[in-house]
């Protein structure tokens, strides 16, 4: 898969226009598709213009401009260029040709920048960056998703290494590609050469926060209010936000703060380096919990592992940094990783074929109902708790057909219509399996332990995590968090609960945490992510504001009618820990 997805003129001249460099300048778009920056660069007057394009049938000369058939990635680093402009290719690690991945994999270069779960667009938009000369710019339409993904740490890094982003426009559920998911972003990049080279300015933001409207309005107004801000520190109109934030300072979680955001995500996680729990360890003694990391902080703090002390807890294997860099210090907080395991659930990869309908259950026999399993899916999930849930067919510990058909035959009956496409979903799983049993441990483990649930993707304005104390699984559509046992702390789940639902924990997730346009992802790893407020057990303030907001929680899921009320209490309440 190429990765295709061909930029409208309109979005292209836009982007031409945001060039600072001269029309004598040396410019170079690394995949040129149909040609349209290249029309574009000319009717501005640029001239001096090269260009490559890896699929022969575009790869052609655009109004006497060649374009090169070469693959971007395996041209050489000594051409440089003052001007990089274009719309790079997105496709998933698994689905890239197979002789790009294993050019990547081999090339010396992209060892350390690249991993499993890569998309293409990332070795795109380095490679960029390297054919860059110094103070080039780098203008690029891209996803938005990378600024918060595990998998981008290491592109992240090497962005803040070398260089610093002038212009960000974030155009959220607007459309922009036909067969596209929305929540895209137009950047120019400096390159300064170095952390210390360059001059490093705060960021000019844009964000269009309506889903529809006409892109050649939207961007005539985006190119005001981007001339605006030179004057003017925020603007807020008719769906635009836009303000300046800071540069990114390192390769955690990037999220576009706008300055009154700022204040209230730095005081949230300030908070939320009080009152952190300590855990003892055989070979370092006793060590604060957020002094602890796992083998995924390595992607986010660009960490090797002879830089660190490896420690066990538990079960698990922990490491502790020797040396502890500043701005790693500074940005440390308590995590809901230190105090759960989080997980998400069972994937059947054929839902319709093992879910049981409220007609089919009660046929079962009692030996088929052994092979069942209650599956919390995003549809039972209310905020504060969970409705009921979804009972799904669980016989992975049947080995064969035959024996399937004679222990089970009501089961055998309602899976045997879905077999031939039940085949197709991943062919070392047998037809009558789940595809990928998730997380299956962890709920076993936790079968009679209090749970919190919440929907992987939501388009809900206010987050909506569910209590349950019930021995439920999850299905692939939720997260669940369930408690370390290796961590102990004092506060009741629900004051937990209370928080994630809070106006406060919105604002920051909303802020940092991944997005689909106005849907967001709760995926595993950026909730582990997420900052965390524990109380001081010795303070009687703090114990009485974790009781009442447990008491609060409680009066919500009991009646749903005090849900808007108790919520502003506990808004109320959290206020006074966090500021």
């Amino acid at each position: 898969m190429l990765g295709q997805y061909f930029t409208s003129k309109e979005v292209a001249d836009f982007m031409v226009n945001l060039i600072s460099k001269k029309k004598g300048s040396l410019i170079l778009e690394p995949c040129a598709g149909e040609g349209v920056f290249i029309k574009s660069l000319l009717e501005k007057g640029f001239r001096n213009i090269k260009s490559y394009e890896i699929d022969p049938k575009l790869a052609k000369k655009v109004d006497g401009v060649s374009i090169q058939l070469q693959d971007f990635l395996k041209t050489s680093r000594n051409e440089k260029f003052d001007l990089i402009i274009g719309n790079p290719p997105y496709v998933h690690w698994n689905n890239i040709k197979s002789e790009t991945r294993k050019f990547l994999e081999r090339d010396s270069f992209w060892k350390d920048l690249l991993n499993g779960e890569a998309d293409l667009l990332y070795p795109f938009i380095i490679w960029s960056v390297e054919k860059l000369k110094i103070g080039g710019e780098l203008i690029f339409i891209v996803p938005y998703f990378w600024f918060n993904s595990t998998h981008a740490s290491k592109l992240r890094h090497y962005l803040t290494n070398y260089g610093f982003f002038e212009i960000i426009v974030h155009f959220g559920e607007l459309k922009l590609f036909k067969d596209a998911y929305p929540n895209n972003i137009i950047l120019k990049y400096i390159k300064s050469g170095g952390t210390s080279a360059g001059f490093r300015k705060s960021i000019k933001v844009v964000e269009y926060k309506k889903r529809v409207g006409g892109p050649q309005e939207i961007l005539k107004n985006i190119s005001n209010y981007l001339k605006l801000l030179d004057s003017k520190d925020f603007l807020m109109e008719d769906g635009y936000e836009c303000f300046w934030t800071p540069q990114f300072p390192n390769s955690l979680m990037w999220g576009l703060v706008s300055p009154q955001k700022k204040e209230v995500i730095d005081k949230i996680e300030k908070a939320c380096r009080k009152n952190i729990p300590f855990v003892n360890t055989k070979n370092l003694g006793t060590i604060p919990i957020i002094n602890l990391f796992d083998k995924k902080d390595f992607k986010l703090l660009n960490t090797r592992e002879e830089d660190v002390n490896s420690i066990k807890l538990g079960s698990s294997d922990y490491y502790v940094l020797k040396r502890n860099p500043k701005d790693i210090l500074e940005s440390n907080y308590l995590r809901l990783k230190h105090i759960f395991k989080i997980g998400v659930g069972t994937v059947t990869g054929f839902d319709e074929a093992f879910h049981l309908t409220n007609e089919e259950l009660p046929k079962l026999s009692r030996i088929e109902l052994k092979y069942t399993i209650p599956i919390v899916k995003a549809t039972n999930i209310r905020r504060y708790f969970v409705e009921n849930p979804s009972y799904f067919i669980w016989i992975d510990s049947i080995e064969n057909e035959k024996t399937l058909k004679k222990l089970c035959p009501n089961i055998y009956k309602k899976l045997l219509p879905y077999k031939e496409r039940a085949k197709k979903r991943y062919e070392k799983v047998l037809w009558f399996h789940h595809a990928t049993p998730r997380n299956i441990g962890l709920f076993k483990q936790s079968m009679r332990d209090e749970k919190i649930f919440v929907p992987v993707l939501d388009r809900a304005k206010i987050s909506r995590f569910a209590f349950t104390d019930k021995p439920y699984y999850g299905g692939s559509d939720c997260a669940v968090l369930v408690r370390n046992k290796d961590v102990i702390v004092k506060e009741n789940l629900k004051y937990i609960l209370g928080y994630l639902n809070s106006t406060w924990f919105n604002i920051w997730y909303r802020t940092k945490g991944p997005h689909r346009g106005d849907r967001i992802q709760y995926s595993q790893s950026a909730i582990e992510e997420a900052p965390l407020r524990l109380v001081s057990w010795g303070n009687k303030k703090e114990v009485d504001i974790h009781n009442q907001i447990v008491k609060l929680v409680d009066g919500i899921i009991k009646n749903q009618n005090m849900e808007e009320k108790n919520r502003n209490l506990i808004d109320g309440l959290l206020k006074k820990l966090f500021f």
